[in-house]
């Protein structure tokens, strides 16, 4: 009895360690899950499927439309994998390895908006929240659309910030903290038009 008892015993935990050496975080940090740009502990880890384990890898990468993509390493093209040893392409091996925000060191903003009373105006102290859209030349911008305020991405701009304000825009980690300057790092009305038009082009592929 005691023999069979232990049989079992260790075919559950082979077959637990198994499971858990072929899991990876899998998402995609669009408008459904957002949270997927930082999981939280074990968010999004999952057995891989059939046919996608590759010797206990994953991978995470930044997909075409400057989302976050984590899955396990079998789902790619070998081309793909081939390519992926780069700053938007990365593989890691272990349970659940792909589960740092990436890429390491990606921009931070103050994100916000609301009236002349509001938290967001004048010099804020909230803390920055990392951009949602990947663009490696990303900025922080403030800007005063209809008196109002607002902050975020620069990769994320609206509309608003171009037709109703002029945009302030900063380099750093949540460096759109302060009052608004029209004088201090102002992008031309030309590179502020190709940002928004990226985020229009940007928002249409994750639809």
């Amino acid at each position: 009895m005691w023999k069979i008892v232990s049989s079992l015993v260790i075919l559950g935990v082979f077959f637990y360690a198994t499971q858990a050496q072929d899991s990876c975080l899998q998402c995609t940090s669009s408008a459904v899950h957002p949270e997927c740009i930082s999981p939280d502990g074990g968010n999004f880890l999952s057995a891989c499927p059939a046919g996608q384990s590759r010797n206990q890898s994953c991978y995470t990468r930044i997909d075409d439309g400057g989302n976050v993509e984590r899955g396990c390493l079998g789902r790619l093209p070998n081309e793909t994998i081939n390519a992926c040893e780069t700053e938007t392409c990365q593989v890691c091996i272990g349970p659940g390895c792909n589960g740092e925000t990436f890429p390491t060191g990606r921009l931070s903003c103050i994100v916000c908006s609301g009236g002349e009373n509001s938290t967001c105006a004048g010099n804020v102290t909230m803390s920055g929240t990392v951009c949602p859209i990947y663009a490696d030349d990303d900025q922080c911008y403030v800007a005063r659309p209809n008196g109002n305020w607002e902050r975020g991405c620069l990769s994320s701009l609206t509309t608003r910030c171009l037709t109703n304000g002029t945009c302030s825009l900063c380099s750093g980690q949540g460096c759109n903290f302060g009052d608004f300057n029209g004088a201090v790092n102002i992008h031309s009305s030309i590179q502020i038009f190709a940002f928004a038009l990226l985020s229009i082009i940007v928002t249409m592929l994750n639809k």
